[in-house]
């Protein structure tokens, strides 16, 4: 019988549990993050309102501007939909965030959070082009 909190996404085989699981909270919890920030609102039938969806942004100016309302989404829907996260920074690098060696048409992020229950920090690097 397969042991872990849940399928980790996306499927894969595994010998010993038929499909690789999440066994850890902190594997559990990135899946989520993960899945909360390239979700695209609207893309869940089910609750319309779910998700910050990374991908819309890459067409928008990279700009200390748009980086803010980014980070202002993440912050909120981590709120809502994952409570027992605390989203501690949203850091971002790319050209226009004052790193001209970066290379252009990319955004880096880099989340920094902290499971609340576990009181255990942690960090989530995505990579937006």
């Amino acid at each position: 019988m397969a042991q872990g909190f849940s399928v980790s996404a996306p499927l894969r085989k595994d010998a010993r549990d038929g499909w690789e699981m999440n066994k850890t909270y902190k594997q559990l919890v990135t899946q989520n993050l993960k899945m909360l920030l390239f979700t695209v609102p609207g893309e869940r039938i089910m609750d319309l309102n779910f998700g910050v969806g990374l991908k819309m942004y890459l067409f928008e100016q990279d700009h200390p501007i748009t980086h803010s309302n980014i980070s202002a989404k993440i912050y909120k829907q981590v709120a809502l939909y994952l409570p027992y996260l605390r989203i501690d920074d949203v850091q971002f690098k790319s050209q226009g965030a004052g790193y001209p060696e970066h290379p252009a048409n990319r955004i880096d992020i880099k989340v920094h959070y902290t499971i609340k229950p576990l009181s255990r920090s942690g960090t989530l690097d995505v990579v937006v082009s």
